[in-house]
């Protein structure tokens, strides 16, 4: 044990932290939740729409970094 060491204030900064995390995972929910809903709205229109998926023909991926080796980066951007 170090000499001037809080416990006290140490374990109430825990307690503060655990609390602030237990919020922000709240608001996490609800954004997720605020998601889940647009995303059904979205879906809801595009099968009112009648919109279909054409499907896809091509290279799989839509940028490269030209790098060599392991450092190379190819990914679908579109």
């Amino acid at each position: 044990m170090h000499a001037g060491h809080n416990h006290e204030g140490c374990c109430s900064f825990c307690i503060t932290k655990l609390i602030s995390l237990g919020c922000a995972q709240g608001i996490l929910m609800k954004s997720c939740m605020i998601m889940s809903n647009l995303m059904e709205g979205f879906r809801d229109v595009i099968s009112y729409a009648g919109f279909t998926d054409l499907g896809f023909s091509g290279l799989p991926y839509t940028w490269d970094n030209r790098r060599d080796g392991r450092h190379n980066v190819k990914v679908r951007l579109d």
